[in-house]
């Protein structure tokens, strides 16, 4: 399966969408971490890649947050009140369709992301870009190409073939909550709470 190691070549290992919910559900049920907990790590991990991405000076141009029904989509929430807060303009694109990015993206759905590409602005995703399938990378329809990704927990297989730069966001889970599936997690998280990544 495919890797990617941290600037200083250590080896981070990627996890399959099935293997994701499965860690997903340990960390609610044996770990008591509570999703919201963890939708509100990564929005404020986001939020500080995009500030990251504008420079220091908060953006005077609306900054566009598209998010779905999911746990993504709540994280993209997360992420547009922390960059609120820090004084951008944030206009909120909200799908309630459970299916929304699920699959090939499809009418409404697919007419953003061609909008999204078209725009020309830069884009950055959350966890994978909408439109890639998380463990394969195959793409179908519409997909949207970040100029950044933020990946959550572990990175995804799949994005071994996204496009553009490649973080890697804590989100609060344990070394041991890893290991209780047969995972090692690397210590990469010492001195900041994203790391980037690259393809080994």
């Amino acid at each position: 399966m495919t890797s990617f190691k941290t600037i200083d070549g250590t080896i981070v290992p990627t996890v399959t969408a099935e293997q994701m919910r499965r860690i997903d559900g340990i960390a609610v049920q044996e770990f008591g971490i509570d999703l919201l907990q963890m939708m509100e790590n990564a929005g404020r991990n986001l939020a500080q890649q995009a500030m990251d991405m504008l420079g220091s000076e908060p953006s005077k141009a609306p900054i566009l947050i598209a998010a779905g029904a999911g746990g993504n989509g709540g994280g993209g929430l997360c992420c547009a009140r922390h960059l609120h807060n820090r004084g951008c303009s944030v206009v909120i694109l909200l799908d309630r369709d459970p299916d929304l990015f699920q699959g090939a993206p499809r009418d409404a759905a697919s007419r953003l992301i061609e909008g999204i590409c078209r725009s020309g602005k830069p884009v950055l995703s959350l966890d994978i870009p909408s439109g890639t399938d998380a463990t394969t990378g195959e793409i179908s329809g519409q997909v949207v190409r970040p100029s950044r990704t933020l990946t959550l927990a572990l990175p995804k297989a799949g994005l071994s073939e996204t496009p553009g730069d490649l973080y890697l966001a804590d989100i609060g889970l344990p070394p041991e909550l890893f290991r209780s599936v047969g995972i090692s997690f690397p210590q990469i998280f010492q001195n900041n709470d994203t790391v980037k990544l690259f393809k080994n």
